[in-house]
């Protein structure tokens, strides 16, 4: 693929402040995307960005210099049944989707999630 690197950021909001954040992902390889960075940013902000506007799709991974989640330090994260990432702390097996409250036990991989080019 000639455009590699692909970087796409993905809208993701903290499971304990619940204050949104970006997480930069970049495509290593065909379909292996790998988690290198992570910021705060205001939802509206965010928004007008366009960090939900399609889909990436594949393996994800962190990267060792991949630093949490900027407002919990959470080195993981979750997709909720709404589609939304959340940040993970790696350990709770049943945690609250801050995005629409719901109630989730977490199992399975992420196959895909919502993003958009970065800049």
């Amino acid at each position: 693929m000639s455009d590699l690197p692909n970087v796409v950021v993905v809208m993701a909001r903290c499971g304990r402040r619940r204050q949104v954040f970006g997480i930069r992902f970049e495509e290593r390889e065909r379909g292996q995307w790998l988690a290198d960075w992570a910021f705060p940013i205001k939802e509206t902000s965010a928004k007008k960005e366009g960090y939900d506007q399609s889909q990436i799709a594949g393996a994800f991974g962190f990267s060792a210099s991949y630093p949490g989640c900027p407002h919990c330090r959470a080195s993981s994260i979750f997709q909720c049944v709404c589609g939304r990432i959340v940040c993970w702390d790696g350990e709770s097996r049943v945690v609250v989707c801050p995005w629409c409250g719901s109630t989730v036990e977490l199992r399975g991989r992420i196959e895909s999630m919502s993003a958009e080019r970065d800049r």
